[in-house]
């Protein structure tokens, strides 16, 4: 909005949030929210989808380092190894890697699965200590 109360639209677009959130609603639900997007977008009918209750706890992790340097490996601990079921890195073992300051710098991504909300929250609140990037 300018100082005259025009207001400029910068964009228009569908976007179903960052940091994996659509992906973990489709292990929670099995709703495909980027299908729907897309269909949508297509013109289709996208009528059939349904509030469904979530099964499961499910949380994303996403990558970072707290430093400048040099990727060289991710350590992952073994209470933590059972409760992955996806990840990627974007980063390879000598590549330069910078301290977070946004979301360019996001080394990985991660989805988790646990047991119970309380198992959930406990570890995702020391994540940190679960899964980290070495740094040289």
């Amino acid at each position: 909005m300018d100082p005259y109360d025009k207001i400029y639209i910068l964009e228009i677009g569908p976007r179903s949030g960052g940091n994996l959130i659509p992906e973990v609603i489709k292990y929670a639900t099995q709703i495909d929210l980027i299908a729907y997007c897309v269909e949508g977008a297509l013109g289709k009918d996208c009528s059939d989808i349904e509030h469904r209750p979530t099964e499961g706890f499910f949380a994303s992790y996403i990558l970072h380092t707290v430093k400048d340097g040099h990727y060289k490996d991710t350590f992952i601990d073994e209470k933590i190894r059972p409760h992955i079921i996806e990840h990627k890195l974007v980063v390879k073992p000598g590549d330069p890697v910078h301290k977070f300051t946004g979301s360019n710098h996001t080394l990985g991504t991660f989805i988790l699965q646990f047991d119970s909300l309380n198992d959930m929250l406990n570890k995702m609140d020391s994540m940190n200590s679960y899964i980290f990037p070495r740094i040289s």
